[in-house]
């Protein structure tokens, strides 16, 4: 959870930290795209129990997290377990992956996090976590995204979260955001939902589609972004105050490209779960010293990607991705 949360849930630094790497059982539909460290441990390249088994286990201690269920959510990891906000600190053993959970819980004691769509690729998961509470009568209601590996056991030996701090902080009142944030969600917008990867070509063809999305990126192509998104594409990055259409985003794009001329997004780790694509990545500029650890869930439809939710800590005066 990120740091200094108690009291005014104080933003993180963005210094890159190592995150899980892309390897993956032979015929998962899964790429390495830069030769990055990765914060879990080897025993993290066994597959654990089933897929089913594995979304349960989440679940259970999303809830144990909910409930501030310590004994039972410490169960959750292996002993040489590994968490982040990735951009900030790794809290390395599970005792310190236990503090590190409980600043968010601390602020708001009413919080609670309720796992909507779990994506699963033999030992990874990508959830994604409606997390709502309280504080002096404001409410917040924001959209969290967890990466985690588990072992053989299905213990987790990584977990990396990403959410926007700034518009919690300011959907509760805390510290107004340097922009206009999301309006707190009421309830969960995504239903309730277990993906299991089938390592098939159809899921290999989507992460081509993605993969050359975020080349095109990469290249400042806005016509060949364009030609990997659907006419009725919606992109809803978590930092920004609305959903955007194809036409925005490719526009949000070419404005991000003319403010810093070296922008890319290496990815981290890339892989599928049916029509869904997980990239986790680096948005960089060196020129403007600029490191944005971001996560994207793709969902890709007749080889179009035609939404994305997009988790990331926003900085001020910056639009990216």
């Amino acid at each position: 959870m990120k740091i200094g949360l108690v009291i005014l849930l104080a933003a993180c630094s963005k210094k890159q930290e190592p995150a899980p790497t892309g390897s993956s059982a032979a015929g998962s539909a899964s790429t390495t795209d830069s030769a990055v460290g990765s914060a879990a441990t080897a025993d993290s390249a066994t597959a654990p129990v089933g897929p089913a088994a594995l979304a349960a286990r989440y679940d259970a201690c999303a809830a144990f997290w909910s409930t501030s269920a310590w004994t039972d959510y410490r169960g959750c990891f292996a002993a040489s377990a590994k968490a982040e906000d990735p951009g900030g600190p790794i809290a390395t053993g599970v005792d310190e992956v236990v503090a590190w959970s409980k600043p968010l819980k601390d602020a708001l004691p009413d919080a609670r996090r309720e796992p909507t769509l779990s994506l699963v690729n033999d030992h990874r998961l990508v959830a994604i976590d409606f997390v709502s509470g309280t504080q002096n009568e404001h409410k917040g209601g924001v959209l969290m995204a967890h990466l985690v590996e588990a072992d053989a056991a299905g213990k987790l030996v990584y977990d990396g979260e990403y959410y926007d701090l700034a518009t919690l902080n300011d959907q509760l009142g805390v510290a107004k955001a340097d922009r206009a944030v999301r309006a707190a969600y009421d309830k969960a917008p995504l239903a309730k939902a277990v993906v299991v990867a089938k390592g098939d070509a159809a899921e290999r063809a989507n992460v081509e589609v993605v993969t050359k999305l975020w080349a095109a990126y990469d290249k400042h192509d806005a016509t060949s972004v364009a030609a990997q998104l659907a006419t009725d594409l919606v992109w809803s990055a978590q930092a920004d105050a609305k959903d955007r259409t194809k036409a925005e985003l490719v526009k949000s794009f070419q404005s991000s490209w003319r403010t810093f001329r070296d922008l890319a997004a290496p990815a981290r780790t890339t892989w599928a779960a049916d029509e869904y694509v997980i990239r986790a990545a680096v948005a960089t500029s060196r020129a403007k010293q600029l490191e944005v650890p971001f996560l994207a869930i793709h969902r890709v439809v007749d080889g179009k990607v035609s939404a994305v939710w997009l988790f990331d800590q926003h900085l001020p005066a910056h639009d990216l991705p």
